[in-house]
């Protein structure tokens, strides 16, 4: 369960996009998948949008997006922790 560097890919519609993949470990054979289009599986009708590469397990729509929410987050807060590091070591 890791967030993957971030990376950016340029399409003619959109121009840059930002895209983070997020490592998801199945919790039935410790598989991982790549989730990168969260977007995608929000939007998705099917209540099991993803499975398991190894297994082949659905994942449930809820679990992913709540996952890759708390891994955001996660993401969010250590770079305002660094940033915050970062910041207060210049003043020194």
């Amino acid at each position: 369960m890791t967030i993957c560097a971030a990376a950016l890919f340029y399409t003619k519609d959109k121009g840059a996009v930002l895209v983070i993949a997020i490592q998801y470990l199945c919790p039935k054979c410790a598989g991982v998948t790549e989730i990168t289009d969260i977007e995608k599986i929000k939007n998705a009708e099917d209540q099991y949008p993803l499975t398991c590469h190894a297994c082949g397990a659905p994942f449930s729509k809820d679990a992913l997006i709540k996952f890759a929410r708390q891994k955001a987050e996660e993401m969010i807060n250590e770079a305002l922790f660094q940033l915050k590091n970062s910041s207060s070591q210049g003043n020194k």
